[in-house]
């Protein structure tokens, strides 16, 4: 029995720290073994490669930054508060402190990865056994799918179509992901700008055009323009005001595109107006 309480008397000391034998009870000047793990909120998961996740502490003793595995991290760090942040590593995304941003050109958003982050403020506090602390791992991209439906005597003259949507975000806070941790439906952008589409016919007669985005700026407006290209270099050029159509954008079904359908009518004199449109999920488009 003697020899056990000595392995475990060893053990303790070993994970505060050797400079931490001659310290008083309470350990105010020793590391703390902290073990970092990582809460991947529905619908994130961890990506199927293990690739490490970018972490940042900062606060009243440390200020570290290293990588951890999706599973956790041991950790050690001297008591206080601290703000923890990890990140997926993604492509034309850049974290500063809790803000991401995505890669533009002249305010028009370039393509992101998809990718999880999320942050936390926990106090390390003086303890002889690991203290766990959890990091919500929030998504934070999401697909928008537009599709396109011609109709009218004018579609034969149909060569291309591109557009753009409005109001996007350029950047936000992390914890404005999917879902918002802030509870809005349309959780604000730090900068705004637009993205652009491009679009394709398919052997159903839809055209259709996929982005990736950091999400919609809530206190803006999301304005579509499409532009149709006719014969003989023409084009035709209409705008629709989808601001009501992205109220679920960051909350419904997150685990699939966001799909917005629209119906447009092209007569011979080339007049372009919209029939309808219709919002919804990639199931509900399966369905359809």
């Amino acid at each position: 029995m003697k020899h056990l309480i000595k392995i475990l008397f060893t053990t303790i000391i070993g994970a505060a720290g050797f400079a931490c034998v001659n310290q008083d009870p309470d350990l105010d000047d020793c590391e703390q073994s902290v073990m970092l793990l990582f809460d991947w909120i529905d619908p994130a998961t961890p990506r199927d490669n293990t690739s490490a996740l970018n972490v940042k502490i900062t606060g009243d003793n440390a200020d570290i930054s290293t990588t951890a595995p999706v599973e956790g991290k041991e950790l050690e760090i001297f008591p206080g508060e601290y703000r923890f942040t990890a990140w997926e590593s993604a492509t034309n995304v850049t974290i500063d402190g809790t803000v991401l941003t995505v890669a533009s050109t002249d305010g028009v958003a370039t393509e992101p990865q998809d990718f999880t982050a999320g942050t936390t403020t926990d106090r390390v506090i003086n303890n002889d056994t690991y203290q766990e602390i959890h990091v919500p791992m929030y998504q934070q991209t999401r697909d928008l799918i537009i599709r396109l439906q011609f109709t009218g005597d004018g579609v034969s003259l149909i060569q291309s179509a591109s557009g753009s949507v409005s109001g996007i975000a350029l950047s936000r806070e992390l914890t404005f992901g999917f879902p918002p941790v802030d509870g809005r439906i349309r959780p604000q952008a730090i900068t705004h700008g637009s993205v652009a589409y491009t679009f394709t016919e398919g052997a159903d007669s839809w055209w259709t055009g996929q982005r990736t985005l950091l999400g919609n700026a809530g206190d803006d407006d999301q304005i579509f323009t499409v532009t149709v290209g006719l014969d003989e270099d023409q084009s035709v050029t209409e705008q629709v005001d989808f601001t009501s159509e992205f109220n679920g954008f960051h909350t419904v079904n997150l685990g699939e595109p966001w799909v917005i359908s629209i119906e447009l009518q092209i007569s011979a004199s080339l007049d372009l107006s919209i029939v309808d449109w219709y919002t919804g999920t990639e199931s509900w488009l399966e369905a359809e």
